[in-house]
């Protein structure tokens, strides 16, 4: 028709043409982010599980070697979430430098976008993984399992 044709007519539809997409785009990123959380979660499951398996290996092999259950020392405070106060299994640094667990620290960010240890505004919601820090934690691990056969053998 020739109202289609008008260019004011043609400009609206290219606007809400713009918001949808938008709409869209927002839309997917929000499924992306959800789906990568989930994804991660199930992750951080398995690498508990097998941790969990090795801790009861090694608790194993303490009690045979010592006659008598050894537990391990507390995780140091360094490898345990600042949030969520649970060891580390997903280490990630945020832009200020601290780390927290990745999917307590999405969590925080979903309501907020502030350092959760300084509460001051992050300029961004993007984080690297602390890979060296999930190495020494799973390294503490073998030596404090090793002091524990020596100081009770």
């Amino acid at each position: 028709t020739a109202f289609e044709k008008m260019p004011a007519f043609q400009r609206q539809v290219e606007e809400i043409r713009k918001e949808a997409e938008e709409a869209l785009c927002s839309l997917n990123e929000r499924v992306y982010r959800k789906k990568v959380f989930e994804f991660k979660s199930r992750q951080n499951v398995e690498t508990q599980k097998k941790r969990k398996q090795r801790s009861d290996e090694l608790s194993d092999i303490r009690e045979a070697k010592c006659g008598k259950k050894i537990p391990l020392p507390e995780y140091p405070e360094e490898f345990v979430c600042p949030i969520g106060g649970e060891p580390f299994i997903d280490p990630v640094v945020t832009e200020d430098g601290h780390t927290y667990e990745r999917g307590v620290l999405e969590r925080w960010l979903q309501e907020k976008k502030t350092s959760p240890m300084t509460n001051l505004p992050l300029k961004t919601t993007a984080v690297v993984p602390n890979i060296a820090l999930r190495k020494s934690i799973e390294k503490w691990e073998e030596i404090a399992h090793d002091f524990a056969i020596n100081a009770n053998s």
